[in-house]
Parts: C-alpha cells; structure tokens; sequence
C-alpha cells in the first residue's frame, strides 16, 4: 500500500499551500539532476526558525522520471491520496513499481509541493540546502 512519509528538514515538517515557494528550476540532462530554489515560509514548519523566510536549494540526483503538475490540478487527480506534508517520500509507489528494470533498489519516488506547482521524481537522492533566511 502506498504510503506518504514526511521528510523532515532542519526546520521540521512543511505544511500548507504556502510553505514553499519556487523561485527557479533547473535540469541538467548529463548529470541527470533536477535543482529547485526558493524560499519556505518557516510559520509552515513544525520547528521553525526565528526568520519568517528560509532559502533552500534542492537537488535531485539520478533522476529516472519526472512530472511537473500545476498543484489543484494534481490535487484532483489524487483520487483520496494525500501527502502528509509539502515534501514527502512515497513509500511503495506505484510509479516506482511500473519503472520496470530501469529502476534499482537505489531509486526512490518523492513529492515537493510549491506554492503553484507539485514535483514528482524518481531519482537516487537528494540534497537540501538551506541559505540565508530573511526577516
């Protein structure tokens, strides 16, 4: 069964339409990687700083699939599915599964959901950069 699992930062949980929000997107197609910069909305996190704005670069490594869905859009597509929080690892996806022999134990499948739009890879890893915040 499929499961959504928060990941959590260094400022916690995100939760909410406006805990993050998308300033730049970046593919790199030789190194197969996806970079998304913004900024998160710390009154969203479960530990938030004393900033109200935190920087963040995410970058996805080893990325085998992508799709970029604009976020009411993909809400109704969910079928009753929902994330726990605005970036979660789904655990058991049925994406994942029907990657057949492109897919190795090393892939996982994650959900970032921005202001706008909602991102979902299948990659190798990630990395999370936090930047300066501002006031």
């Amino acid at each position: 069964m499929t499961t959504y699992v928060p990941i959590v930062t260094e400022i916690g949980t995100l939760r909410g339409r406006d805990a993050v929000y998308l300033d730049s997107v970046a593919i790199s197609d030789h190194q197969n990687t996806l970079t998304l910069c913004g900024e998160f909305n710390c009154s969203l996190a479960s530990k938030p700083p004393r900033a109200k704005w935190q920087a963040y670069r995410v970058r996805f490594s080893g990325l085998l699939a992508l799709q970029m869905i604009e976020l009411d859009t993909w809400e109704s597509l969910q079928e009753g599915r929902w994330t726990e929080t605005s970036f979660d690892e789904v655990v058991d996806s049925s994406w994942l599964a029907r990657m057949h022999g492109k897919a190795s134990n090393k892939h996982r499948h994650f959900v970032f959901q921005t202001y706008d739009h909602v991102f979902e890879m299948i990659c190798t890893s990630y990395e999370l950069e936090l930047k300066e915040a501002r006031a």
